[in-house]
C-alpha cells in the first residue's frame, strides 16, 4: 500500500466597492484590502493569507458630460 498526496486549489470570489478618484487608486487599494483583510481558516483552526489574488474590475462609474 503507498501513500499518496493531494493538493487542493480552492479560490474564492468577491465583490467590493471601493470610492476612488482614478482606476488605478481604485485598483490599488482593491488589491490592498483582498490581501490584507481575506483569509482562508484551515481545518486546524488556524488562518492564512491567500497567496494568488487576482484583482479585476468589473464595473467603472459612466463618464459625467458636465
Amino acid at each position: 500500500m503507498g501513500t499518496y498526496s493531494f493538493e487542493g486549489v480552492m479560490t474564492v470570489c468577491d465583490t467590493i466597492d471601493i470610492d476612488a478618484e482614478s482606476y488605478e487608486e481604485a485598483l490599488e487599494m482593491a488589491q490592498l484590502e483582498f490581501d490584507s483583510d481575506y483569509y482562508a481558516v484551515m481545518p486546524a483552526g488556524f488562518s492564512i493569507p491567500w497567496d494568488n489574488v487576482d484583482v479585476s474590475c468589473v464595473s467603472e462609474p459612466e463618464d459625467e458630460d458636465d
